[in-house]
């Protein structure tokens, strides 16, 4: 049996388990990352522990099976992108804002930015009506900015344009990984593998380390969590989710990611949001939901 788009209904139902999951994931790469650079790591020590955990758990695959025929361009694109692009934009904008900013500003604004992406790029779209939803959340950014430059000034509106551009990293992966034609396994063992041989040794070269004179339960916690549940497992989950259902799909489906930070944030790391942050949580909500729904026949 065939649904819309050509989808088959079990690829359908497959689909919706990885893009609930990613759902859950994103959620808790947002608190989590919070939470550790509320401890004495920086955001280049979380970035390494993120590459270097998923390295080593990643690199026996890729030195299995390769890199599935593609380009050392295309690699550096695909690894920057999922990878270096995404992790260092997205923990900065961490550093400087509240969880709520990076529920909304990267995971909820992934419809936007993958719509903003296929129209510049003039790539083939799915039938989702996206006109009004989009709007609505293009409404819900505004409102976060609004309450950064409130509340927090210029280093937080800052934080908020490194989140809008981890976006626009994850959303490309996410459309520059369908064109390649990769295997989930392999596209997570290739950009976590890459990532970890471009960012490491420059790593090692910098100045201000703290990853050993942190906590070793900080240690812990961030290496188990970036490295093997993010840097490996949801490149792997959101790359399954994008080859059943599409890029527009699994975008749609994070409509629950900003509130889940919102709320984790507030429970968890006692951020209180301010008016203009919960607007915009709802209003990015809001958006996604009307993104989703398929247009009227």
């Amino acid at each position: 049996m065939v649904g819309d788009g050509g989808i088959s209904r079990q690829d359908q139902r497959r689909g919706a388990v990885y893009a609930s999951m990613v759902v859950l994931l994103f959620a808790g790469f947002v608190l989590v990352s919070r939470a550790g650079l509320s401890t004495a790591l920086t955001l280049l020590d979380i970035a390494a522990l993120r590459f270097g955990v998923g390295a080593i758990l990643l690199a026996p695959l890729l030195l299995g099976h390769g890199f599935g025929g593609i380009r050392p361009g295309q690699v550096l694109v695909l690894a920057t992108l999922g990878g270096l692009g995404f992790a260092l934009l997205a923990y900065a904008g961490f550093a400087l804002t509240p969880s709520s900013h990076g529920g909304v500003l990267i995971h909820g604004t992934l419809a936007l930015t993958t719509a903003v992406l296929i129209w510049l790029f003039r790539l083939p779209r799915s039938r989702v009506g996206q006109g009004v939803g989009l709007a609505i959340i293009a409404a819900g950014v505004a409102a976060m900015a609004w309450d950064g430059r409130v509340s927090g000034g210029d280093w937080m509106l800052v934080g908020d344009l490194c989140l809008i551009g981890a976006s626009f990293c994850w959303s490309g992966y996410g459309l520059y990984v369908r064109r390649l034609g990769l295997s989930a396994l392999q596209a997570a063992a290739i950009v976590t593998t890459t990532s970890a041989v471009v960012f490491l040794p420059i790593y090692l070269m910098l100045p201000g380390k703290m990853l050993f004179e942190a906590g070793w339960w900080d240690i812990l916690v961030q290496g188990a969590f970036q490295g093997a549940v993010i840097g490996a497992g949801s490149v792997f989950v959101y790359t399954r989710a994008v080859v059943l259902l599409g890029p527009e799909q699994v975008s749609l489906f994070t409509a629950a990611v900003p509130a889940l930070a919102l709320v984790g944030g507030l429970v968890l790391l006692g951020e209180v949001p301010g008016t203009a942050a919960v607007i915009g949580v709802a209003l990015v909500t809001i958006g996604m939901i009307a993104a989703f729904r398929p247009p009227v026949r």
